[in-house]
C-alpha cells in the first residue's frame, strides 16, 4: 500500500520523519514542496502540479496524508482524481480559505526578515505568493464528490481549524473526525508518536 505525506507550509519533508518511524509501513513517500521553488516562482498552481505528478506516478491507488496547506492539497487531488485515491488523511487542514486570516498573516510575512524565513524550507516571497495564491480556493459545494474513505485529524490545541475539521468530516460522505491530544498546529512535530498510532489504527481497518 503506498502512502504519499504531504507536509505544510513552514515545513519541511523532514517534519515527517518522526512519525514515520512509528508506522508500520513499507511504501512511503515524503513530497518535497519546497524543491519546487529551484525551478522558479512558486504558487499554489505550481504545488498542485508537484503533487499531482507525484501521486499519478503509480498504476495503483494512493493513499494520501497532508497537514495544513499539504491536506488542502491532498484534498484539491481527492477531489479532481476520486477514482484514483484509496484513501486521505486530512490533518489540520481547512477547505475554505479564510481570507482575513490570510491576508493578516501576510501582512506580518512582510515585516519578517528575509533571513527569519531559512529555516522553514521558502523563501519571503514565496510564502508571501502561495498565501496570496490561496486566498479564493473554497472545494465546499465539491467535498461530495469524494468517494474513497476520509480521516479528519485535529489537534486539542488548534482552535483556528476546528470548526474546519468538523465541517470536512460532516460534508464528506465516509469520513470520521478525532482529535489528538497534546497537540496544536504543527500535529506531525507536536505528537508525532499518537498521531503515527491514529493514522496506524486507521489503516488497519482500510485493510
Amino acid at each position: 500500500m503506498k502512502v504519499i505525506f504531504i507536509h505544510g507550509l513552514g515545513q519541511k519533508k523532514e517534519s515527517w520523519n518522526s512519525v514515520c518511524d512509528n508506522l508500520a509501513l513499507e511504501d512511503v513517500e515524503l513530497v518535497d514542496l519546497i524543491q519546487v521553488q529551484n525551478r522558479g516562482q512558486v504558487d499554489y498552481k505550481n504545488l498542485y502540479a508537484e503533487v499531482k505528478a507525484i501521486c499519478q506516478n503509480t498504476d495503483e491507488k494512493v493513499n494520501i496524508v497532508g497537514i495544513s496547506l499539504g491536506g488542502l492539497l491532498a484534498l484539491n487531488y481527492a477531489i479532481d482524481f476520486s477514482d484514483k485515491v484509496n484513501s486521505l488523511v486530512l490533518i489540520n487542514s481547512q477547505f475554505k480559505m479564510p481570507k482575513i486570516l490570510l491576508s493578516i498573516q501576510n501582512i506580518i510575512f512582510r515585516f519578517i526578515p528575509k533571513r527569519k524565513f531559512e529555516t522553514m524550507g521558502f523563501a519571503k516571497e514565496n510564502f508571501i505568493n502561495i498565501a496570496n495564491s490561496i486566498k479564493e480556493l473554497d472545494f465546499t459545494d465539491r467535498l461530495k464528490d469524494i468517494q474513497c474513505k476520509v480521516l479528519v485529524i485535529n489537534g486539542d490545541k488548534d482552535t483556528v481549524n476546528r470548526k474546519a475539521s468538523r465541517e470536512l468530516s460532516r460534508l464528506i460522505p465516509n469520513s470520521e473526525l478525532v482529535i489528538l491530544n497534546q497537540s496544536g498546529h504543527e500535529a506531525n512535530i507536536d505528537n508525532p508518536v499518537e498521531l503515527a498510532k491514529i493514522i496506524n489504527n486507521f489503516y488497519h481497518e482500510l485493510l
